[in-house]
């Protein structure tokens, strides 16, 4: 008897790619994410967890999440003292939590402040 199950890509949008600019307030959740996942997203503050261990806490607002969109950026920016262009990357986790991590326009990982 075999064990092998069909593969499933129900996860597969549970990350989001989204481009953080210094002049903008608002990150955009990709499309597919949010088609995926946007029914499950609560209101109110929700923690982003970088890999250091460090949390930032975004508040999730009814009139921006309908449009995919949270203000985060000043959040992000101050927190990790950033200036420039920024990719944040995403995994929702389910409930209020999310892993976030940042790199430049290169693709280098931002170096998180904290102990592994």
């Amino acid at each position: 008897m075999s064990s092998s199950r069909a593969i499933s890509f129900t996860n597969f949008y549970q990350n989001s790619v989204m481009v953080m600019e210094p002049a903008e307030e608002c990150l955009e959740f990709e499309v597919g994410f949010y088609e995926q996942w946007g029914k499950l997203l609560l209101l109110g503050t929700n923690f982003f967890n970088d890999p250091k261990g460090n949390t930032i806490n975004i508040e999730f607002e009814e009139g921006l999440l309908g449009q995919r969109q949270i203000r985060g950026v000043e959040n992000i920016r101050s927190f990790h003292n950033l200036n420039d262009v920024y990719y944040v990357c995403t995994v929702y986790c389910g409930d209020r939590y999310f892993r976030i991590r940042l790199f430049d326009l290169d693709w280098t990982e931002f170096e998180y402040p904290g102990k592994a």
